[in-house]
C-alpha cells in the first residue's frame, strides 16, 4: 500500500491547504493520504452510514484528500473550523425571499463537459447562491449529484460569468441587480463577487467521483499532452479494428459507426430476417411496423417474428452464452474530411470474427448485472453481465484507456483524465439508438443518447469509434479546470 504515496515532486511550487503550507501539492495529497490511510484502520469509523464496499487500497485509489474522499470524508470538521464562520447574534442578517423566475439552458460547455440523468446548470445555482450568501461563505449541498452547486459557489468569483447572468459589478466586486418601479428601471446593490466555499455530499458512487473531477483544478495543457498521448497509443493499437476498404482499392478509411440489427426468424418458413434489410424505408424516412419475409413474402411484423440466437462461450466468463442474433448492416466511416457509407463487405466481416475471438488483456467489468427488474431486463435476450453492453470491439479498446488512465493516477498525469474516461465511454456502448428519420432525411444527429431511466438495446443499435469519441472529448473536459483560476479555494467532497 505504500506505493500509493510514492508520487512524483510537483513542479507547480508551494501549496496552502487548510492552513498548512506544503512543498508541492504532491506533498500535500501523500501528507493526507497518509492521514486517511490511518483512519481507514478504525473499525468505528467504517461503521459510518454509507460507508462503501470497498477495500482501503481502492477507496485511497480513488481519494484527493482532504477535498475528495471515496468514503464519509473525516476531514468535514476540520474544513469547516477553517472556512467556516460561528454564529454571531449581534450580527444582523436580513435578506428577503429570491422571488425571481429562474431559467437556465443547458447548452453551457461546463453542464455539457459531463451527461448525467439529474443535473441542475449551474448558472441557475449561482443564482441563489449569490443572493443568500457572501465571499467565503460555506455553501452545504447534501445531496450533489455533479457538483453543479461546487461550480456555481466558485464561479460567483468570475466577473465575466456573473455579468452573464444580467448583473452588473462594480470596481469594488459590488454585484447589482436591475429593478423596475414606478421611475423606471433601477440597479440595487445585492451581493459581492467572490467564490463560495462548497460542501459537497453524495452517496451515489458515480455521482461523488464526477463531482469530484468537476471541482478539482485541472492544468488544461498538462490533461491535452495526457490525453493526446493515451489517445495515440490506443489508436496505434486498436487502429486495425476501425478500418474499413474503400472502394476495390488499397486506401481504407477510419469507421464512424457501425450500424447492428437483430435477426429473426419467420414464423412461416423458418428462415432468417435480418430487420433492417426489410424494415428500413429510406423513401419514407422511417421503419417500417410491417413488411414482407424475403423469402416467403407473408406479411409480418416485429412482434409476429422469433428472435434469432447465437450460442458462443463467452471468453470473459467461461459459460456458454445463448444471446440475441446481431449482425452489422452498415458502415459508416470517413477517408479525409469525406463521408460514405457502404454494407459490410467480407473483409468487414472476417474482422468482425477476428475481434470476437480475442481476449481482453486489460481489465474491464465482467460482473453479473445486480438484481433488478430494470438492472435484469435484457436477460431475456442473453445481455445478462455488464461487459454484455458493449461489443467485443470497443470492449478491447475501452480497457486499454482505462488502464492508461486509473493505473497511473498516483503518477505525475492530468487528474482531468478520470472524467475525459466517465464522460466518453457512455457513447461507447450498446445502448446507442439509430434515429432514423435524421438518418434518412439528412438532418442533425443519426446517433440517437440512450434513453433516459432504462437499460434498452434497441433492435438497431449503433456501435460507434470510442477512439473518435474520446478525441471528440478531449475539448470538453478542460472547461471544468478553468476553474482553478477562480479561486484559491476549493470545494470538499
Amino acid at each position: 500500500m505504500n506505493d500509493l504515496f510514492q508520487d512524483a515532486v510537483s513542479e507547480s511550487g508551494p501549496v496552502e491547504c487548510l492552513g498548512q503550507i506544503f512543498p508541492s501539492d504532491a506533498v500535500r495529497r501523500e501528507h493526507y493520504l497518509t492521514l486517511l490511510a490511518e483512519k481507514l484502520k478504525d473499525p468505528e469509523f467504517r461503521k459510518n452510514e454509507g460507508f462503501p464496499i470497498a477495500n482501503d487500497e481502492a477507496i485511497l485509489a480513488l481519494s484527493d484528500p482532504p477535498y475528495y474522499t471515496a468514503c464519509p470524508n473525516p476531514f468535514v470538521e476540520e474544513f469547516i473550523g477553517y472556512h467556516g464562520k460561528s454564529y454571531d447574534s449581534s450580527v444582523a442578517y436580513s435578506k428577503e425571499p429570491f422571488l425571481a423566475d429562474v431559467s437556465e439552458g443547458k447548452g453551457d460547455p461546463i453542464y455539457n463537459a459531463h451527461s448525467y440523468h439529474t443535473k441542475v446548470p449551474h448558472k441557475a445555482i449561482m443564482r441563489y447562491i449569490l443572493h443568500y450568501t457572501q465571499p467565503g461563505d460555506v455553501v452545504f449541498d447534501g445531496f450533489c449529484g455533479t457538483g453543479m452547486t461546487g461550480i456555481a459557489a466558485q464561479l460567483c468569483g468570475d466577473r465575466q460569468v456573473v455579468e452573464s447572468l444580467g448583473y452588473r459589478v462594480e470596481s469594488d466586486g459590488t454585484v447589482l441587480e436591475h429593478q423596475i418601479d414606478e421611475g423606471g428601471v433601477t440597479w440595487k446593490a445585492f451581493s459581492k463577487l467572490g467564490a463560495r466555499v462548497a460542501l459537497l455530499n453524495e452517496l451515489s458512487p458515480a455521482a461523488s467521483f464526477i463531482a469530484a473531477n468537476y471541482n478539482t483544478a485541472v492544468d488544461v495543457q498538462d490533461f491535452k499532452r495526457d490525453a493526446e498521448r493515451i489517445l495515440e497509443e490506443v489508436y496505434d493499437e486498436c487502429r486495425w479494428m476501425y478500418e474499413t476498404r474503400h472502394g476495390d482499392g488499397d486506401v481504407k478509411g477510419l469507421i464512424n459507426f457501425t450500424l447492428w440489427s437483430d435477426v429473426f426468424s419467420c414464423p412461416n418458413c423458418a428462415d432468417e430476417i435480418i430487420f433492417w434489410d426489410v424494415a428500413a424505408d429510406e423513401e419514407a424516412g422511417k421503419v417500417r411496423d410491417e413488411f414482407n419475409c424475403p423469402h416467403c413474402s407473408v406479411l409480418l411484423t416485429k412482434r409476429g417474428m422469433d428472435r434469432a440466437w447465437r450460442t458462443f462461450t463467452d471468453l470473459s466468463t467461461g459459460q456458454v452464452t445463448r444471446q440475441a442474433k446481431q449482425v452489422p448492416v452498415l458502415i459508416n466511416y470517413s477517408v479525409g474530411k469525406s463521408r460514405f457509407k457502404k454494407k459490410p463487405d467480407q473483409n468487414d466481416l472476417e474482422i468482425v470474427e477476428r475481434i470476437s475471438a480475442l481476449d481482453v488483456v486489460d481489465w474491464f467489468p465482467s460482473d453479473r448485472m445486480m438484481a433488478g427488474g430494470e438492472t435484469r431486463r435484457n436477460d431475456p435476450v442473453g445481455i445478462t453481465h455488464v461487459h454484455h453492453f458493449y461489443t467485443r470491439r470497443n470492449l478491447i479498446a475501452l480497457s486499454k484507456f482505462r488502464e492508461r488512465i486509473f493505473s497511473a493516477r498516483q503518477e505525475k498525469i492530468s487528474p482531468g483524465l478520470g472524467l475525459w474516461f466517465t464522460s466518453s465511454h457512455v457513447w461507447a456502448t450498446r445502448l446507442n439508438r439509430l434515429l432514423a428519420s435524421n438518418y434518412f432525411k439528412g438532418g442533425g444527429g443519426v446517433i440517437g443518447q440512450t434513453l433516459q431511466g432504462t437499460l434498452y438495446v434497441s433492435s438497431l443499435s449503433v456501435e460507434t469509434n470510442c477512439i473518435e469519441r474520446f478525441s471528440l472529448r478531449i475539448n470538453s473536459v478542460p472547461y471544468t479546470g478553468r476553474l482553478q483560476e477562480l479561486s484559491a479555494t476549493r470545494s470538499l467532497n
